[in-house]
């Protein structure tokens, strides 16, 4: 084993799987254990901020020198098919080998399209490296023999696999209620290592959720996107425009109520934010939205009303900072000090990085 890959090797097996992984050790659940049982596994663990455009260190110099190394194991080892699995990065990754050694690839989520506005690699890249293969969509004329799964609550992803529809061989599916962590929600669900299976079988996909129709409604991935972005940038009478573009192209996306309501709220417009964050809830029961509504009848003036909404939240998620902080704000409002402080200290204690929580904590203990 190297830092950046592990071979993990089955002797009865002509199949090879390129797993893109973490950079730590942790093993994906015990899928590492899976994988062996079906195949010889090369683990990669490349540091993700330099997105594999360098390849990987002890395989290669760069990317081209880690692809022929992998060739030649190929051929000397006689493997008859490869297959590439990875998650977000290691998704990138997943389709970028698959397409260089025309192998089968299945893509949890990723950017196919590096360099877009507030993605992953804009955020947590190398900026001193150069991309050399930023545009997946674009690179292999034969295509991507790949499955591409894409969660519908993450603007970016699904934004990049819009534009890859075209691209021939390549497959890509959207999960209804699903974010950035695709793999970690099919494993919660316990279906991941029956879709596996499935994959390295060549049958049917089998056990995926609810499929959804992120790539089917007019320009919906775009309008997401788009809106996401200006609510990042604080532009929220934009991000409404665009946001309420994508709520008619596809009502049933909770994600973009959820947002819709933040922007409506960052403009003061506390109604509307109401209703969105009400229809985001009555989608699918999450914290967020439900405190969404807290937050809005506070605002509104029904106090009573949203201590209600917060002391639900922290009934049905105990670990939600934001219900804590949420229900001390409506006791201030109340008027009952003591018990907003011990509300207050809950939610710095299960978020000591929120900088708010800690120093209302702070002004409240000076005034008692």
């Amino acid at each position: 084993m190297t830092a950046a890959f592990q071979f993990l090797e089955n002797p009865s097996s002509k199949k090879l799987i390129i797993l893109f992984s973490d950079p730590s050790a942790y093993d994906m659940w015990g899928l590492e254990a899976h994988l062996r049982k079906a195949a010889n596994v090369l683990v990669i663990r490349v540091n993700e901020k330099t997105w594999y455009q360098n390849g990987v260190p002890g395989l290669g110099k760069s990317l081209e020198e880690t692809i022929s190394s992998i060739t030649t194991w190929q051929k000397n080892h006689k493997i008859s098919k490869t297959y590439c699995l990875g998650q977000s990065v290691g998704g990138y990754g997943a389709l970028l080998f698959a397409g260089f050694l025309d192998a089968k690839g299945m893509a949890f989520g990723g950017e196919t399209v590096l360099g877009v506005p507030h993605g992953l690699y804009v955020r947590r890249a190398n900026k001193a490296m150069q991309i050399t293969h930023g545009n997946l969509s674009a690179m292999f004329r034969r295509g991507i023999n790949a499955t591409h799964i894409v969660g519908e609550r993450d603007p970016v992803s699904l934004y990049c696999a819009a534009q890859s529809t075209e691209v021939p061989r390549l497959k890509v599916t959207t999960l209804q209620r699903v974010g950035t962590q695709v793999a970690q929600e099919l494993h919660a669900q316990g279906v991941l290592t029956r879709l596996l299976t499935s994959w390295l079988q060549g049958t049917r996909l089998a056990g995926l959720p609810a499929v959804g129709m992120g790539l089917t409604s007019d320009r919906f991935a775009s309008n997401f996107y788009v809106g996401w972005c200006k609510l990042r940038e604080k532009n929220y009478e934009t991000a409404v425009d665009y946001l309420t573009l994508a709520a008619q192209a596809y009502p049933e996306h909770d994600a973009v109520r959820l947002h819709l309501g933040r922007a409506y709220h960052s403009l003061g417009a506390h109604q509307e934010a109401l209703a969105q964050f009400t229809a985001t809830h009555e989608m699918a029961p999450q914290a967020d939205a439900l405190n969404g509504i807290g937050v809005s009848l506070r605002m509104i003036g029904d106090i009573l009303q949203a201590r209600q909404k917060h002391q639900e939240v922290i009934t049905s998620w105990p670990e939600d900072a934001a219900g804590w902080y949420n229900l001390g704000l409506c006791d201030l409002n109340l008027g009952q000090k003591n018990v907003a402080l011990v509300h207050f200290r809950r939610a710095a204690e299960l978020d000591p990085k929120n900088k708010s929580y800690a120093a209302r904590v702070k002004a409240l203990e000076a005034k008692m």
